[in-house]
C-alpha cells in the first residue's frame, strides 16, 4: 500500500511528476494514432530508459547466516505450529 501511495504523491507533485514520468515516457494516442513512449526506445543496444543495476554481493554475512539458521531450527523443532507445513 506504501508503494501505491508514494506512485500518486510522485505523480501529482508538480515538483516530481516531470522527473518520475515525463511527459513522452508512456504510449499515447492521438486520434487514433499510436506514439510510442520512450521506455521502449533502445539506445546502443540497451534500454536508455532503465538505469543500471549494480553488482551487489547478495550472500549473508557469517553472522546473519549462523542467526538465520538458529532461527529455522528453532521453528521447524520444539516450537514449530501444526499449520506451518502446509505453506511449505
Amino acid at each position: 500500500m506504501a508503494i501505491a501511495q508514494l506512485h500518486n504523491f510522485l505523480k501529482k507533485s508538480s515538483t516530481s511528476a516531470a522527473l518520475y514520468t515525463p511527459r513522452e515516457t508512456f504510449d499515447t494516442e492521438n486520434e487514433g494514432t499510436l506514439i510510442e513512449g520512450t521506455y521502449k526506445t533502445i539506445t546502443n543496444g540497451t534500454m536508455s530508459s532503465l538505469l543500471p543495476i549494480r553488482n551487489v554481493p547478495r550472500k549473508p554475512t557469517g553472522s546473519a547466516a549462523l542467526i538465520r539458521d538458529e532461527l529455522a531450527a528453532y521453528f521447524q523443532n520444539n516450537h514449530r505450529v501444526l499449520w506451518q507445513d502446509i505453506y511449505m
